[in-house]
């Protein structure tokens, strides 16, 4: 490997990160996970200390790091402008890698970079246009068409988790009530099956597995969360024409319990005469950030 044809990319999501030295052609070379510290100082000695840990296994010096970071964001500055599942504002993350690093970084977000990772190699490859749907501590949303990441005027296109589509619902991380991600969210599901009874402690695959065995507990309220869910990821398709949805993150672990019903929610919504794109899983399993993240850096996209 050359300095040309490496990168590391790094995903940082709002409980883990994961940390990875990247090829010119998508592969993840060595990577390290990491629980996502909560202070933001804290969070860029950590992740810096594995970007210098995966370097060294895989014998290069760091001369370029690609960051999927939480949002939304400033990007023409480097700024995590609100990360409300880290409880971080006004963070300038890029400016703070670059000094930790010494070397140049590129800033996108999470979202953002996972579905160039997964339009570059992975799902993705024969699409247009893919709209990309993280589904993890929160819901994010990507969009590449001919190769290009959509970013909307000021970077905050396709924030698909913080669409209002139960006014008055549930509160949100954000601040507002009924979005998105306050149903269907890793977060959103753990504090609801707590309501319902299931345990403060109880896991999120066990919920799914009571979902799928009709647990009258769970049934109702995962119903309307997968349909909230359906109607943000509906809107999207319906604005944007994707011919391709692909679906990533830690709760797409769990698809075949939610998956079906979640799909033709959408098409109901989108209606006969919408777009009908394809839909699927990331094959990257659960690289899609951090290839991306690295390829913002090869490709210096800003």
């Amino acid at each position: 490997m050359t300095p040309e044809t490496v990168a590391i990319g790094v995903d940082l999501g709002g409980t883990e990160t994961l940390v990875g030295v990247v090829d010119g052609k998508g592969r993840v070379i060595v990577e390290k996970r990491l629980q996502t510290p909560t202070e933001p100082a804290e969070a860029v000695v950590e992740i810096a200390t594995a970007c210098r840990t995966v370097a060294a296994e895989a014998g290069i010096t760091i001369e370029r790091v690609g960051i999927g970071a939480p949002g939304p964001l400033d990007l023409s500055e480097g700024i995590i402008e609100l990360a409300p599942n880290l409880g971080w504002e006004r963070v300038p993350l890029k400016a703070m890698f670059a000094k930790e690093l010494g070397c140049e970084v590129w800033l996108d977000n999470d979202a953002n970079a996972a579905a160039l990772g997964e339009a570059w190699v992975g799902a993705g490859r024969q699409a247009k246009v893919m709209l990309m749907v993280t589904l993890g501590t929160g819901i994010g949303g990507g969009l590449v068409a001919d190769g290009r990441l959509f970013h909307g005027a000021a970077g905050g296109a396709l924030e698909i988790g913080h669409q209002v589509i139960e006014p008055g619902g549930r509160e949100c991380t954000c601040g507002r009530r009924g979005c998105v991600e306050a149903y269907f969210s890793g977060h959103a599901l753990a504090e609801q099956a707590a309501a319902a009874g299931l345990g403060e402690e109880v896991s999120l695959p066990n919920v799914f597995r009571a979902y799928v065995e009709g647990d009258e507990s769970v049934v109702q309220w995962m119903d309307h969360a997968i349909d909230t869910l359906a109607r943000g990821v509906a809107h999207a398709v319906i604005l944007f024409d994707p011919d391709q949805v692909t679906f990533t993150g830690g709760l797409a672990g769990s698809w075949d319990a939610f998956g079906a019903r979640l799909r033709a929610r959408i098409e109901a919504d989108v209606g006969p005469s919408g777009p009908h794109p394809s839909f699927g899983l990331s094959t990257l399993d659960g690289r899609a950030g951090v290839i991306g993240a690295a390829r913002l850096a090869l490709e210096g996209i800003e």
